[in-house]
């Protein structure tokens, strides 16, 4: 996989996949005004081009400067969430200072999600078994995934799926792409290779931020031109039987009324294999036009 040189990029206005590194914090200023931070973890170009050596290539600590937007304070904010946007210099890097970033995001370019991109979640179950992947209480994750999503078990893949993330609980829950034709499909876990069809990126959270314990993330992405090749090379199983619908149907109960909006619209409107890759969130609907914009 190529990478990425970060002053091309710089210059370029390349859009730059984020990972968040802790939950955004508030810093009052005299007058009485609050704003919001957050420092973000710089994986790769949105067209897959790494960095080489985050801490020597984003002085000083591997990290990206934001300030969040008030539209982006109801996003996902667990570390590990995915963000997209423009690199900009920093209006007050100190070289001598630590905790000082050479870079920040333009705070207007930030958008959730990441739509080239596709969540491979790495199961403890065998994701051939449907009914398990589509439980109405939703898988445990440590962070919040991208909405389009495919497991991945020992000896197979399994996809594509819809992810709403709830926040309260640390589940996600899944569901087909589109519920007037819910299936997935089912290929070896050889179908796609790590640095060929998909990224793996590992980094330390919150180590920063004290208020909450240092953790690893892990993330995995799989370029979303690479999607089809399960369907191509897989086989198709039902992921719409009966007692699975009404496992579906009692889990988006337990949602608020604006995640059940926003997944509602997202699976009646969009075709299989062709969402955009953004936060399940009902605000980030009114923000669509916006990200397609942004690549």
């Amino acid at each position: 996989m190529p990478t990425a040189d970060v002053e091309e990029v710089l210059f370029g206005s390349v859009p730059v996949v984020f990972a968040l590194d802790q939950r955004p914090f508030e810093v009052s200023k005299f007058g009485g005004a609050v704003n919001k931070f957050g420092v973000l973890v710089p994986l790769m170009t949105d067209d897959g081009r790494r960095f080489d050596d985050l801490e020597r290539t984003f002085e000083n600590r591997g990290r990206v400067w934001w300030m969040l937007l008030p539209e982006h304070e109801h996003g996902p904010n667990e570390p590990g969430a995915l963000w997209t946007g423009r690199l900009e210099n920093a209006l007050r890097f100190d070289p001598k200072i630590p905790e000082k970033d050479r870079y920040q995001v333009q705070r207007h370019s930030v958008l959730p999600g990441a739509k080239d991109w596709v969540d491979v979640l790495d199961v403890p179950f065998d994701p051939t078994d449907v009914g398990a992947a589509l439980a109405a209480e939703g898988i445990p994750l440590d962070r919040p995934p991208l909405r389009t999503v495919v497991l991945r078990g020992q000896e197979s893949f399994v996809g594509p799926l819809l992810a709403t993330w709830n926040p309260a609980t640390g589940r996600a829950l899944l569901a087909a792409l589109n519920p007037g034709a819910p299936r997935v499909f089912v290929a070896p876990s050889t179908l796609w290779k790590a640095g060929e069809h998909f990224e793996e990126f590992r980094y330390r959270a919150n180590r920063w931020f004290h208020d909450e314990p240092e953790k690893d993330v892990s993330i995995r992405l799989l370029a979303r031109k690479h999607l089809d090749l399960i369907e191509r090379e897989g086989r198709a199983i039902d992921a719409g039987s009966d007692a699975q619908v009404v496992k579906w149907a009692l889990g988006l109960s337990n949602y608020t009324g604006n995640v059940l909006v926003a997944r509602t619209e997202a699976a009646a409107s969009t075709p299989m294999c062709k969402q955009d890759n953004s936060s399940s969130f009902i605000w980030h609907q009114q923000l669509a036009a916006k990200e397609h914009r942004a690549g």
